[in-house]
C-alpha cells in the first residue's frame, strides 16, 4: 500500500510483518511526503519499523546513489546503548538490499579509535547515544554535521530529558542545522513532559502528530501478590520457578544497580542451572550488557532476566511471557509492563508488594488520572504458591547470605543503596511509619556497614565482618528489596 521499494516491502515480508500496525500506517505516508512527525505511541506498536522503514527508502531513492563518500546523511538518536542496538540491528536488516549505504553506532563504552576508524571508510547512517556523539563531534575533524544531513531521528525523547540528554540533544540538533537547512525530523515519545515539548519544539518544523492511546495492550493480564517483607524473596522465588519450568521468558525489574547485582548472585544459587539468567544495568561494561541483552532476547525458551529500568523503555524482549516489579511510579509500571505483549502477543504481569502497601499502590495505579486508570489485578493466593513453590524457609535464605561471602557484600550494597534512594512511591516514607523501630535499626546497620566497607578498602580484600543480629536485620531488609 505504500510507495517503497520493492526490495524494502520484500523485506518486511521477511521481517514477518503480514500487515502495518495503526501507528506505522499513519506515520509512513507523512515521513514519505518529507513531513516532520512528532509520534506519540504506546509501547509495542512498532514505531522501530515507523520510523526506521522511510528512512532506508528515502536514502536507497538518492541520485546519484549513496556510498561511503557520500558522508553521514541520516542520524538516529537513542537514550541507551541496548535501544542502540537494537534499532542499528533493525536497520542493518532492512539495508541489506542496498549494500552501498552503510550504518554504524556511536555509543559510550566503546574504544573511540574503532570508532573514528569507522567515521573515516564512511557512515552514511548514525545511530549514537548523544553524549558520545558530542564527543566525536569535539575530537574528530572527521564527523561533519550539517547540510548532508538528511533526516534525524529522535527516539524516546522523554526518556532521553530525563536521563540528562536534554542539553545534549539540544547541542546536536543545533549543530545539525548550524548550516541554515533544517533536516527532517521524526521525534517519538511515549508521553509528552516539558523536557520533551521543549526538544520538539527545538527540532520539530511545523510537524504532523501522530497519536495513540497510553494504555497498554488488552493482551497482558496483571497479577498482585501480597507478601510480608520478609517472605518477598520466597514470594519471589515461588513465582518464577513454575514459570521458568514451563519455559517462559521472564523480566525482574529491581530499583537499583546493586540490587540487581545481590539478586542475580542469589538467584543464581537458588534456581536450577538449566534457567540461563542474564543481569542487565548502567554501571556493566559496555561488551557485557550488549552480549546480556542480545543473549537474552534472542532466546526462544526459559530465561530470566535481572534488571534496572535501563530496559523499561524501547526494548522488544523477544517472545516475554512475564513481567515482575516492585511498586513504582504509574507511568514506570505501564513502561515496564510493555516489554511484554509486544504486537498483540500474550503476556502477564506480576506486582510484588508488601500486605500493607497494596490497597494504596493499586489506588495510586488505577486512579482516574494514572496511564494504569484501566488495569484490573487478580490476586495471586501467596501462601499456597509459597508453600507448593519455594521449600527454603526465611532462615535457609538469611543464612545462605550470612555464609556466602561474595552474596553478603551484594546484600549489604543493597541495602544501604535502597536506604539512601528509596525504590518506590510508597517505600521506604510507608515503611518508617509502619515500623519505625525496625527501620531505625535497619538505618543503624546502613551506617555500620559503610564504616566496615570503609575499613575493608584499607585493608586487604573486601570483607565485612557484622554481628549476627546486623546480618540478620540486613538480610531480611535485602530479601524484600
Amino acid at each position: 500500500l505504500m510507495p517503497v521499494h520493492s526490495q524494502v516491502s520484500l523485506l518486511t515480508e521477511k521481517l514477518g510483518l503480514e500487515y502495518f500496525t495503526k501507528v506505522q500506517a499513519e506515520t509512513l505516508p507523512l515521513v514519505l511526503a518529507g513531513k516532520d512527525v512528532l509520534i506519540k505511541t504506546q509501547t509495542g506498536s512498532g514505531k522501530s519499523l515507523a520510523l526506521l522503514l522511510p528512512l532506508v527508502q528515502q536514502l536507497q531513492a538518492v541520485q546519484p546513489p549513496l556510498s561511503r563518500s557520500s558522508g553521514t546523511q541520516a542520524l538516529v538518536l537513542c537514550p541507551t546503548h541496548e535501544l542502540a542496538e537494537q534499532s542499528h540491528s533493525l536497520l542493518q536488516q532492512l539495508l541489506r538490499p542496498f549494500v552501498r549505504i552503510v550504518s554504524g553506532q556511536l555509543v559510550g563504552g566503546v574504544k573511540r579509535k574503532s570508532q573514528k576508524a569507522s567515521l573515516r571508510r564512511g557512515l552514511n547512517i548514525l545511530v549514537a547515544t548523544p553524549r558520545r556523539l558530542l564527543d566525536h563531534l569535539e575530537r574528530s575533524s572527521r564527523l561533519h554535521l550539517g547540510s548532508g544531513i538528511r533526516m534525524l531521528i529522535i527516539d524516546e525523547a522523554d526518556r532521553l530529558a530525563e536521563l540528562g540528554f536534554e542539553r545534549d540533544v539540544r547541542r546536536i540538533v543545533e549543530a545539525v542545522c548550524a548550516c541554515g537547512r533544517r533536516p527532517q525530523t521524526l521525534l517519538c515519545s511515549a508521553t509528552l513532559t516539558d523536557g520533551t515539548e521543549r526538544l520538539a519544539g527545538l527540532a520539530l518544523s511545523q510537524p504532523s502528530c501522530v497519536s495513540e492511546e497510553a494504555a497498554l495492550p488488552a493482551s497482558v493480564q496483571h497479577f498482585v501478590l501480597a507478601a510480608p517483607t520478609r517472605m518477598r524473596l520466597r514470594a519471589l522465588l515461588s513465582a518464577l520457578r513454575p514459570a521458568l519450568a514451563a519455559g517462559h521468558k521472564a523480566a525482574l525489574f529491581l530499583p537499583t544497580q546493586a540490587s540487581v547485582d545481590f539478586h542475580h548472585g542469589l538467584l543464581s544459587a537458588l534456581l536450577s542451572d538449566s534457567v540461563p539468567l542474564c543481569r542487565l544495568h548502567g554501571n556493566l561494561a559496555h561488551a557485557d550488557r550488549i552480549r546480556a541483552f542480545r543473549e537474552f532476547a534472542s532466546r526462544g525458551g526459559s530465561g530470566l532476566l535481572v534488571t534496572t529500568d535501563v530496559s523499561a523503555r524501547g526494548l522488544d524482549l523477544s517472545r516475554l511471557s512475564w513481567v515482575i516489579q516492585g511498586p513504582g511510579e504509574p507511568q514506570l509500571y505501564c513502561h515496564r509492563a510493555g516489554r511484554t505483549a509486544r504486537l498483540g502477543r500474550p503476556g502477564r504481569c506480576l506486582l510484588l508488594l508488601d500486605s500493607a502497601e497494596v490497597a494504596p499502590y493499586l489506588r495510586l495505579l488505577t486512579a482516574p488520572d494514572s496511564p494504569g486508570r484501566s488495569l484490573r489485578f487478580a490476586p495471586v493466593p501467596a501462601g499456597r504458591l509459597m508453600a507448593r513453590c519455594c521449600p527454603e524457609n526465611f532462615g535457609q535464605l538469611t543464612q545462605l547470605v550470612a555464609d556466602t561471602e561474595q552474596l553478603r557484600a551484594l546484600a549489604e550494597d543493597a541495602f544501604v543503596f535502597c536506604l539512601a534512594d528509596p525504590p518506590g512511591v510508597i517505600a521506604a516514607n510507608a515503611r518508617r511509619r509502619r515500623h519505625p523501630e525496625a527501620v531505625e535499626a535497619a538505618e543503624a546497620a546502613a551506617a555500620s556497614a559503610k564504616t566496615e566497607r570503609r575499613t575493608s578498602k584499607v585493608s586487604a580484600g573486601r570483607r565485612v565482618r557484622t554481628g549476627g543480629a546486623a546480618v540478620d536485620r540486613l538480610s531480611e531488609f535485602a530479601s524484600g528489596i
